[in-house]
């Protein structure tokens, strides 16, 4: 599921441009500040059945957080959306006549908390080696001060992030501004950075709910995966964000193998087996066989480790369509029809995942929560060291071992292949049984259909 896209900052400011385009607004516009503003300087709802108020049920807002959250927010990919900083008690928006929120005189004004709390996620954001390639801000002066206080980048006015209020001002649709929002969390984010944004509260029905309930200097942090789909992935509060900037995170070591020359998500040419080669040797077992889950366009994943037993609630989890149960069929057809053995089969705990499994069988299902991707992992575990150990294990003898997972953004070169694996695709892993696995083969589904014609041709 983590797989960072590369993105030149010439599409981004195309993108831009187009959702300007598309809600009337100069992009380039930049409306003078005040000298003296210390203060205010999807997924479709309809498959967000969980209420909004849970969304948020931080019972400790200093709560630590996972070490492994903050490993992937340093590998980059992320969309970050902050509500602008508290505001001076009393204080409202004067509208008037032509872009009323531009000015600073007349709207609301931070309040003098706004500042530490904001330069305390800038001093997180550095501490943590948590990088950016753009910080766009509405244009209400609240939003963009904001952005200047956490000091990471010169903020970007960009109308998308607006108050509601100005599209009402304007007589735009509500719909218009969802679709700018969608945009700006779904885009993919330049390789290694992740995209700031900061905003306002926002109705219910624009694009995700936690949006319409996030209180002031409270961040949304979401995952784009292009398409105009993204994931939901977890809150921060201003207590957490100061508890972060005191961390010492280290990142995951990096084994001597991730040095050799091997270029990444590929497998090494003298060690790929192919075709009837392929066929033969996984018949004969002693492979580990690393599935990603199947096509999953139902839902979103929400704030999973915030929800007892939440392996158990898929109305909060992104699950696998109609397409992807079909697919899992296929898969698992193929696996029987071509006498591949499978011994054992271990899934992580998501919905999607499992159900996977199921439509595939194939057998019996272990579910552990070491194949669990990053968003379901406890604080203390290690999913990564888990996922790799199961990797090593020698199957039963005479069978091959099913895990079933996710895309993982893994440092180890024998994972690097996982970062781009499409839905239901399988790499194929070879354990030495000294405590490592090398990838040997990857199937996509489409190439289930190449063996099979082995089979009928005589060439297996």
């Amino acid at each position: 599921m983590i797989n960072p896209h590369r993105q030149t900052s010439t599409y981004f400011a195309a993108v831009i441009a187009a959702i300007a385009s598309l809600l009337g607004f100069d992009s380039q516009a930049q409306p003078s500040i005040s000298k003296n503003s210390t203060a205010t300087a999807t997924y479709n709802v309809a498959a967000q059945p969980t209420p909004a108020a849970n969304l948020l049920a931080v019972t400790d807002e200093s709560a630590p957080l996972s070490d492994a959250l903050i490993r992937e927010l340093r590998r980059g990919g992320y969309v970050f959306f902050i509500r602008h900083g508290q505001v001076q008690p009393g204080s409202i928006d004067v509208r008037g006549a032509g872009e009323w929120w531009k000015n600073c005189a007349t709207t609301q004004r931070l309040a003098p908390s706004a500042l530490p709390q904001a330069q305390a996620i800038g001093a997180a954001l550095q501490n943590q080696r948590i990088l950016f390639d753009v910080v766009l801000a509405s244009e209400f002066c609240r939003a963009y001060d904001t952005g200047v206080f956490i000091g990471i980048a010169a903020p970007q006015r960009t109308p998308a992030l607006n108050a509601a209020t100005a599209f009402e001002s304007q007589k735009k649709k509500p719909a218009e501004q969802s679709a700018a929002l969608q945009q700006l969390l779904s885009a993919p984010v330049t390789a290694g950075k992740n995209r700031l944004l900061i905003g306002h509260t926002l109705p219910a029905t624009a694009v995700h709910p936690v949006l319409s309930i996030l209180t002031e200097t409270q961040t949304a942090i979401f995952k784009p995966e292009g398409n105009n789909r993204f994931q939901f992935v977890t809150t921060l509060t201003p207590g957490q964000w100061q508890w972060l900037g005191k961390q010492v995170i280290t990142d995951q070591p990096v084994v001597a193998v991730a040095q050799t020359a091997q270029p990444q998500f590929v497998i090494n040419p003298a060690n790929e087996m192919k075709g009837a080669v392929l066929l033969k040797a996984l018949r004969n077992g002693g492979y580990n066989l690393y599935m990603r889950h199947a096509t999953s366009t139902v839902g979103t994943d929400q704030e999973l480790l915030k929800t007892p037993m939440w392996w158990e609630n898929c109305a909060i989890q992104r699950n696998i369509s109609e397409q992807g149960r079909e697919q899992a069929r296929r898969v698992g057809n193929a696996i029987v029809a071509l006498k591949i053995p499978i011994g054992e089969i271990k899934t992580s705990q998501f919905c999607r995942v499992r159900d996977t499994a199921h439509m595939m069988n194939l057998g019996a299902i272990e579910i552990t929560e070491a194949l669990n991707h990053s968003l379901g992992q406890r604080v203390g575990t290690d999913v990564n060291r888990l996922r790799y150990a199961l990797l090593a294990a020698s199957p039963p003898k005479g069978t091959n071992t099913l895990l079933i997972s996710h895309t993982h953004s893994s440092t180890l070169a024998e994972e690097m292949i996982m970062a781009q694996l499409s839905e239901s695709e399988i790499v194929v892993y070879q354990p030495d049984g000294q405590g490592s696995a090398l990838p040997i083969a990857r199937i996509p589904t489409t190439e289930w259909d190449n063996l099979m014609k082995l089979t009928t041709t005589g060439k297996n």
